[in-house]
């Protein structure tokens, strides 16, 4: 799996990072890490990390398939997408949604 920082839950929430001299903030409203989260289409993911894009300082979720024979191990989207509205068989429905699992 991924190593484990021991701090990396209070970094998580309150980390800002220094790009090219720049602060950029990570966004109060974000998934939590470990978080699982239900595609609009279905498919369920876990957040692993957010990451900073290295060209254009935007936050990129860092997430992992929970399904068997995903096309990629990891994948990443723009925060900005991960926590957009989509119009998916006429209903306008969150892209990831948070769930529970037993």
């Amino acid at each position: 799996m991924y190593p484990h920082f021991p701090l990396y839950e209070e970094v998580f929430v309150c980390y800002t990072l220094f790009m090219k001299g720049n602060i950029v903030p990570i966004p109060d409203e974000h998934p939590s890490k470990m978080g699982t989260y239900r595609h609009y289409k279905g498919d369920l993911y876990r957040v692993c990390e957010l990451a900073l894009h290295s060209d254009n300082e935007e936050w990129m979720v860092v997430y992992e398939a929970m399904y068997e024979n995903p096309d990629a191990h990891l994948f990443t989207l723009p925060l900005s997408k991960w926590s957009e509205v989509v119009e998916w068989n006429n209903e306008k429905i969150n892209r990831f949604q948070k769930i529970e699992l037993d």
